[in-house]
Parts: C-alpha cells; structure tokens; sequence
C-alpha cells in the first residue's frame, strides 16, 4: 500500500504516557463486516489495547450510538478502559470524553478503528483542531488504497501516521 510521508521524528516527542490516550473508534457489530475488518478489531482489542496499557496509556472504547450501543464481540476492555458514547462522526464532540482527556492532561491521541473516511477522519481532524497531536496507527484503522487522499490531507494538517508497532515501541526505553 503506498503511504504518505510522514516525520519519524516525532516518534521521540511523545509525551509521558499518562499524557497520551488511545481511541478506539467504532469498533462494532455494524462495522466489522468481513474476516479483514475482523482481523482488524481483533488487532485492537488483543494486542493495541493490552500493550498502550502496558505502556500506562488508557485506552477509550468509543461506540456510535446510530450503529447500536454494543461493541464487537472481539472488544473485551480491561478493567482500566473507559467507554464513551458519540452521536455524531467524530468522537470529539463526546463531552464526556473531552472532559476525560481534559482532566489527564491529554497531549496526544493515539487513533484506531473503523471508518476512516468518516469517524476517524473527523476525529483526527477535530483533534488536531482542539490542539491534540495525534497518531493515526495504520495497521488498527479499516482503509484502503482508495483513501490515500485522506491520509495525505491528516498528515498535511498534521497527523502523524504509522504503526501501532512503531509508535508502541517509542514509549519502551521510557
């Protein structure tokens, strides 16, 4: 998949990690709609969300209320995460939300999940807007070749996009 540039750079400004905090976006029944979007929320559920919590990053599970309320069955949260409900496409107009990442102190937002084009999109961008740094992880977000102009446009504003393996790693020799 040919991706844009993006700075590695910024992998060494990643703040403390209680400063960061992974989203995972509409990772339910509604969107993971094949074996490759399966093997997707799988990703984030079994390996994303265990090594940010490993790492202290909190991870916010954020479902959309117009898609139903339950999350995949691949979702299992640890006792640790935090749901959060939208009703709009991006996940920062969840007050709650907001709120939480306003009370931690929250400089940059790791971001996952399902509908780039629309939620994932918008958060990032909405993000960015709010004074967030933000992280798109490539390999836990659903896309294809046909949304290189989407990537292209985050990482003009500002995203970073790379790997949740590449950006994980960042936060070990902490």
């Amino acid at each position: 998949m040919l991706m844009p540039r993006f700075n590695l750079a910024a992998l060494s400004a990643y703040p403390n990690p209680q400063r960061v905090a992974h989203l995972a976006i509409d990772v339910q029944p509604r969107y993971v709609m094949n074996e490759l979007d399966r093997g997707i929320a799988d990703h984030i559920s079994l390996s994303v969300a265990p090594r940010c919590a490993a790492r202290g990053i909190s991870t916010y599970w954020i479902y959309n209320t117009c898609a139903g309320a339950a999350l995949h069955s691949a979702v299992k949260p640890s006792h640790a995460d935090s749901i959060f409900k939208k009703d709009e496409p991006s996940a920062m107009t969840a007050k709650p939300l907001v709120q939480k990442l306003e009370s931690r102190r929250t400089e940059w937002l790791l971001v996952s999940g399902f509908t780039f084009t629309d939620c994932i999109t918008d958060t990032i961008l909405m993000g960015i807007d709010m004074g967030y740094r933000v992280t798109l992880l490539q390999d836990a977000t659903d896309y294809d070749d046909a949304f290189k102009e989407g990537l292209e446009l985050l990482v003009r504003r500002g995203a970073v996009i790379q790997s949740s393996d590449a950006t994980l790693s960042a936060f070990e020799c902490r």
